[in-house]
């Protein structure tokens, strides 16, 4: 009896804690700064928001939210200058001087966010969404749902790392538009910012190059795959994997779809090395012109790479990267020139010379080769 009175007494005092920590609110990454207080502003349904000093490219961005939160919702949302709207929406560094930071304030009466680009406020944006039912981040409506309510936060978030990169290797395991698509979207559900699109690599060649067909007639098929069965053990599958690749208008739907999400896709396209599927398609550009390269299934270091003291097989590298560098504008395009690949280049006359002038004539190995 004694022990149930100590326990119902130390509950009593627990009791203040519990109810506090009941107001919580999840947001993956985690704000710079946050506070919640107890309550919550409940959504009428006619919402209104004031866009009074934004940019174009700003007032497109609350046009999106505001597009998703009447589709959500099933709610009016409109837009225009009014000082008593619901929503305040207001260009500013008073609080963050970051491009990609955001303040954004729930009051019992309004919500107030301020942000200097439009990218900041897109990030205050997904914040939002995300304190809403999960409907309003899935783009979804839900009958189910009756009433939509935020809890009442003041938050001052900015990025801690400028990169923050997911990749995506589509030469081995091949995903579609619409898969790369939904990964864009979760992304940014996470505010990540940098996707690493690896198109190319001895396992197979994802990319359309019109002025080499061979490269997807050819690169893009393997004769076996593997994939981890359901018992977690690898299972190597028989039969044509492919032919699998983006045609260049698909990379252009896919690079303005992550545009529009804040997303900066950084295509790999592997060359001298990791090079087997190009060179399927085009030996004559290989070290071993002579040779049929097999198009590995499974991963490993192989020896089917360009052949850089050929000047057709340098203007082969140049015309591919002109091609992909048309789609995504870049400071650089992966890869770096591999001097290991079991230092096969030396077999061929002309390519280590070669390497070494562009070592001489570059400060570190590491730079971005456009041959």
């Amino acid at each position: 009896m004694k022990e149930l009175k100590t326990l119902v007494t130390i509950l009593f005092l627990l009791l203040p804690t519990i109810l506090c920590a009941s107001v919580s609110v999840n947001l993956t990454p985690v704000p710079k700064e946050m506070t919640v207080q107890e309550g919550q502003l409940l959504l009428p349904q006619e919402i209104k928001i004031n866009t009074g000093n934004l940019t174009e490219e700003m007032n497109a961005e609350v046009q999106n939210f505001a597009t998703v939160l009447q589709t959500t919702t099933g709610y009016t949302v409109i837009m225009g200058n009014d000082a008593n709207a619901l929503i305040q929406i207001n260009k500013g560094t008073t609080h963050t001087q970051n491009p990609e930071g955001y303040y954004l304030q729930v009051s019992g009466q309004r919500v107030t966010v301020e942000a200097s680009t439009a990218t900041g406020l897109f990030y205050a944006f997904q914040s939002i969404k995300k304190m809403l039912p999960a409907n309003v981040m899935a783009g979804k409506a839900d009958a189910t749902i009756t009433e939509y309510a935020l809890p009442l936060v003041t938050i001052t978030d900015e990025p801690r790392f400028g990169y923050r990169g997911y990749m995506l290797d589509v030469s081995r395991h091949f995903f579609t538009v619409d898969e790369v698509k939904r990964m864009l979207d979760v992304m940014s559900y996470y505010k990540m910012n940098r996707f690493h699109w690896h198109l190319t690599d001895d396992q197979g060649w994802r990319i359309e190059i019109k002025k080499y067909p061979k490269l997807t007639e050819i690169g893009s098929i393997r004769d076996k795959n593997i994939i981890i069965n359901e018992n977690g053990q690898r299972e190597v599958i028989t039969g044509d994997y492919g032919p699998y690749f983006y045609t260049q208008e698909q990379l252009k739907e896919v690079v303005a779809y992550a545009k529009k999400l804040h997303i900066e896709i950084i295509p790999e396209v592997d060359m001298p090395g990791h090079f087997t599927a190009a060179m399927k398609a085009y030996p004559e550009y290989s070290c071993f012109p002579d040779k049929d390269p097999v198009i590995p299934h499974d991963g490993g270091v192989y020896n089917d790479i360009l052949n850089v003291a050929n000047e057709g097989a340098v203007q082969f590298a140049k015309d591919i990267l002109d091609r992909v560098c048309a789609q995504q504008p870049l400071p650089g395009v992966s890869d770096p020139p591999a001097p290991d690949c079991h230092c096969r280049k030396r077999l061929v006359a002309g390519c280590q010379e070669r390497f070494q002038q562009f070592l001489s004539a570059h400060d570190s190995r590491q730079e971005i080769v456009g041959l």
